[in-house]
Order: C-alpha cells, then sequence, then structure tokens
C-alpha cells in the first residue's frame, strides 16, 4: 500500500524581493522627496480649504456637498431651537407684519402660540438656512475644512433635532393658543370663587370631594356636554394650582388633602 504525502497550500506568496528599488529603476525619486511632496500637497489642500472658509463669499460654495450641509443645519438650527416655537419667529415676524392687522402676530407677541401664514414660513426658511451657512463656515474652520466632518456633524444635529420635535408633539409643549388660555384664564377665575365660598382651611377631604362640590356650585359643569366641557383631571389641577399658592396643604398618594376640607353645610345648599 501506497503512501502519499499532501503539502499545504499557500495563500500568500511567499518570495520576497532581496532588494527594494524603484519602479523602471527611476531613482530621480528618493523617500524623502516623496514625503516631502506629500506634506506639500497636504499643506496646499488645508490652504485651499481655509481659503474657502475664511476669505470667499459666504453665497459660494465648492460643490452641492457643502450647499447641502447648510441646508441641513438649517433644518437642526429650526429643530432645536423649538421650530414654531422658537424664539427667531416672533422678531422676524414683527419685521415682515403689522400686530394691529394680524390677530396670530398679537397672539405671539403676547407669548401665545399662533399658527403662522405660508410666505413667513418663506421667509424663516431663508433666515435659517442663512444661519446654517454660518454654523457651517463654523464647523469647517474648526474641522480644518473638511467637508466630510462638517457634514457628518449636520446630519448627527438634523437627527437630534428630530428627536427633540418628536418630544415636543408627543408632550404637547407649545404654548397655549388665544382660545386656551382664555378658557384657563376663567377657570381660574371661577375656581378662586368656589373655592372662596365652598372650601375652608383645616380638616381633611379627597380631591374627587372638591372636584363633586365645583361641579355643583357650576350648574353648567355638572354633566358632561360640548358648550362646557371640562373634565375630572382639570379641575383636580386647578386645585392643585390654588392650593400652591393659598393653603398649603399637603396631598397624600392617596388624594387626600390634609390640612383643607370642602364646607359640607354650604355645599349642601348649591
Amino acid at each position: 500500500m501506497s503512501s502519499t504525502t499532501t503539502t499545504a497550500a499557500n495563500a500568500f506568496e511567499k518570495a520576497y524581493p532581496v532588494e527594494l528599488g524603484f519602479v523602471n529603476d527611476d531613482t530621480s525619486w528618493d523617500l524623502q522627496a516623496i514625503r516631502k511632496d506629500v506634506i506639500l500637497k497636504k499643506k496646499a489642500n488645508y490652504k485651499k480649504s481655509m481659503d474657502y472658509v475664511t476669505k470667499t463669499n459666504l453665497l459660494s460654495f465648492r460643490g452641492p456637498k457643502d450647499l447641502c450641509t447648510c441646508i441641513l443645519w438649517g433644518g437642526a438650527l429650526w429643530l432645536l431651537s423649538g421650530s414654531r416655537s422658537n424664539p427667531v419667529v416672533t422678531p422676524v415676524a414683527n419685521l415682515f407684519y403689522d400686530e394691529n392687522k394680524e390677530d396670530w402676530l398679537k397672539d405671539r407677541n403676547d407669548g401665545l402660540f399662533a399658527s403662522l401664514p405660508i410666505p413667513l414660513y418663506v421667509v424663516l426658511f431663508g433666515v435659517f438656512v442663512l444661519l446654517g451657512i454660518l454654523t457651517d463656515r463654523l464647523i469647517l474652520f474648526f474641522a480644518e475644512g473638511s467637508a466630510n466632518e462638517a457634514l457628518q456633524l449636520a446630519i448627527v444635529a438634523l437627527i437630534n433635532g428630530c428627536f427633540f420635535e418628536l418630544g415636543r408633539i408627543a408632550n404637547d409643549e407649545k404654548g397655549p393658543t388665544r382660545d386656551q388660555f382664555d378658557r384657563t384664564s376663567q377657570l381660574r377665575e371661577e375656581f378662586n370663587e368656589f373655592a372662596e365660598k365652598r372650601i375652608q382651611r383645616g380638616g381633611n377631604c379627597h380631591r374627587r370631594d372638591v372636584v363633586r362640590a365645583f361641579r355643583r356650585y357650576f350648574g353648567q359643569y355638572r354633566n358632561d356636554n360640548e358648550e362646557y366641557p371640562l373634565t375630572d383631571l382639570e379641575i383636580e389641577k386647578l386645585l392643585r394650582e390654588w392650593n400652591s399658592v393659598n393653603t398649603f396643604a399637603e396631598m397624600t398618594p392617596a388624594g387626600f388633602y390634609n390640612g383643607l376640607s370642602v364646607d359640607k353645610q354650604a355645599d349642601a345648599f348649591a
């Protein structure tokens, strides 16, 4: 029986040149010259990039990538600063519109939320693109003119801005509208009137007792209706606000207030 021997296959060539040399024996370039040439090219590219950052017009771009980066920075700044509720909107709106003629602008100047007209969105787009250009130039200055790094940072900032915007939508963090503000003011006045007549210091009561007493005091809120919509949670919120500036009664986790109570004798005649 004959025996066979096998040799392992080599994946790489193991033969090396005895002496390192230049291609086609071109000795006009040595390692020091090559290194010097690479350094000179890097310096030239760096100077070209920094000249773009510091010396060119703001509206001059090296290519579509720079323009895209500026727009992304503008979008990121819009979202990170609060989108429709950001502090730039109202001053810009006052430059182009008259408060006496535009109710939405009057609401904005009063610190309330109001929808914006489409032409103003166009103006704000231009404003934030300009802010994006300034931000892009600043980032390029610190990134030594690297367009790739500026683009990557702009994308990251835009993604973070989207997360903030989704959070604002989920938590309904936009300011109240004029109708919401007027309704809240009316409810606070009504609760103050109710508290003056029906809530007394001392004793204890459950928050639901206050809710029921409030509904009995104001007949329009006794039953749910579309004309006077009011939930129990809204009344409990009014109670917390009133308590925080008047009686400072402590509420237990079960919903009992120690230090205030409903005047049941007066409430019986309601």
